[in-house]
């Protein structure tokens, strides 16, 4: 666990380079984890006492135990906020402990005393309190926390202040595009009708997709556009944009996910997420509301908004380093769709079996 070169124990020196013995204003204020390692240091900081290495080793033990226990203790009620039961929640964490990281290394075992730790948490928290809501208030209310935690996450780890942007982004349009389906297309007299179709794109809401779909995919396609954005960038790492882009006679395709580790982190996943979303989402297979559904999906794929809608590639590939490109991936709570297919498809089957017992009933009365 701590076999140098390893990340660990390089986070174990930044404590005590950075925190141990250092009063606030001491301390780096952007992106060299001021909240993680001050935690960590309450623990591990000696205060000048010889150290006693079997118990600085038991002391990092624990210190590791308790950054898992939060998280664990995280994306559990993250699961129960999406509407899954103890019991398949319970199974989402161990699909997460298992299976979140690259094929080469563990999220949890490496990073778990990275500031990234403590800076997914205020990421996957916020998640579960707001994004499986949608009415004003509580989009207003979200959107109010997200702001207030962007200054802890860029003192912390500034990667995570960016997830919490996307996240955010995707949710709001989430929120447009149900209230737009369900008022629009879905109700009154000409819902599903062509007339009904062209009203609801007149519409507020349907006019406020029309612009994000120019804005997100269509602008981007021109230098001129992304020359205005990027001057909005503190990273100047906007070349980087071409070499990471897939762009055919002109126009962005998408990112280059079939390399740069992006493969290793997310690879089987997303094959495996595109195999399951076809009787995952089969009207009336498996049970639940199409709406919690897509929602739950969404979560597991918003790499893939990041890495194929044009604006939101050129704000990633332009703010981090090219080893880094492959992060965005750690956005995906894939674990929540693989823990509800099989908690809906365990509802379907009780289903089924309660309505052959009825009926066995009814032929013996």
């Amino acid at each position: 666990f701590l076999e140098p070169p390893a990340d660990p124990l390089e986070h174990l020196r930044r404590v005590h380079e950075l925190s141990c013995g250092k009063t606030v204003e001491q301390m780096p204020r952007e992106n060299r984890g001021v909240w993680q390692y001050s935690m960590m240091g309450v623990v591990l900081c000696t205060d000048g006492v010889p150290v006693n290495p079997i118990k600085m080793l038991r002391k990092i033990d624990v210190t590791n135990g308790l950054f898992w226990a939060l998280l664990a203790a995280t994306i559990y009620i993250l699961a129960i906020r999406a509407g899954l039961v103890g019991r398949w929640a319970f199974l989402s964490v161990l699909i997460c402990f298992l299976f979140f990281g690259t094929n080469r290394f563990s999220y949890f075992r490496y990073y778990s005393l990275a500031p990234s730790f403590s800076s997914m948490l205020i990421f996957w928290l916020w998640t579960a309190i707001f994004f499986f809501r949608k009415n004003i208030r509580d989009t207003i209310t979200g959107i109010i926390v997200a702001l207030l935690s962007v200054p802890i996450l860029w003192v912390n780890h500034k990667q995570e202040a960016i997830f919490l942007g996307f996240i955010v982004f995707v949710w709001i349009v989430t929120n447009i595009a149900v209230t737009w389906g369900k008022k629009s297309l879905f109700s009154g007299r000409n819902a599903g009708t062509k007339y009904g179709i062209m009203a609801s794109l007149f519409s507020i809401n349907g006019a406020g997709l029309v612009f994000l779909v120019i804005v997100c995919w269509l602008l981007p396609q021109f230098d001129f556009f992304l020359q205005w954005v990027a001057q909005f960038f503190i990273r100047d790492f906007g070349q980087q944009y071409q070499s990471l882009s897939v762009i055919w006679h002109g126009i962005y395709i998408g990112g280059r996910v079939g390399d740069l580790r992006v493969t290793d982190t997310l690879g089987g996943a997303g094959v495996l997420m595109l195999f399951f979303s076809v009787p995952y989402f089969w009207p009336g297979f498996l049970a639940g509301t199409f709406e919690r559904k897509a929602r739950i999906f969404i979560l597991a794929s918003l790499p893939f908004f990041g890495y194929f809608i044009p604006l939101l590639h050129f704000i990633w590939s332009s703010n981090v380093m090219r080893v880094e490109y492959y992060r965005l991936c750690y956005i995906s709570m894939f674990w929540l769709f693989f823990a509800d297919f099989f908690y809906s498809a365990e509802q379907r089957i009780c289903t089924a079996a309660l309505s052959v017992n009825f009926a066995k009933r009814n032929d013996q009365t």
